[in-house]
């Protein structure tokens, strides 16, 4: 049997109405802080029910940015794997 795939419910401040959103399709998840700045990302990862959090305190930050194409760079890809930013 083939497993599950997780679904997102994005609920309101009132859980008792229908919820804002529910959906199986999600694959990242965007926050942003109060100057519209993205702070973090919920990332579905590895198989349909792993999430991976990441914020922009964290030291991965920048080459999570880079792996979704949220920030380009000039180096190549391969380059960024050996190196780093």
């Amino acid at each position: 049997m083939p497993e599950p795939t997780s679904r997102v419910v994005v609920r309101g401040s009132n859980i008792l109405r229908a919820p804002l959103l529910d959906t199986k399709d999600a694959s990242i998840l965007e926050f942003y802080d109060g100057n519209n700045s993205l702070m973090a990302l919920l990332v579905r990862v590895l198989s349909t029910n792993a999430w991976g959090l990441v914020t922009q305190n964290d030291p991965d930050w920048h080459e999570t940015l880079v792996r979704y194409g949220y920030l380009n760079v000039a180096k190549p890809m391969g380059e960024i794997i050996r190196t780093g930013l």
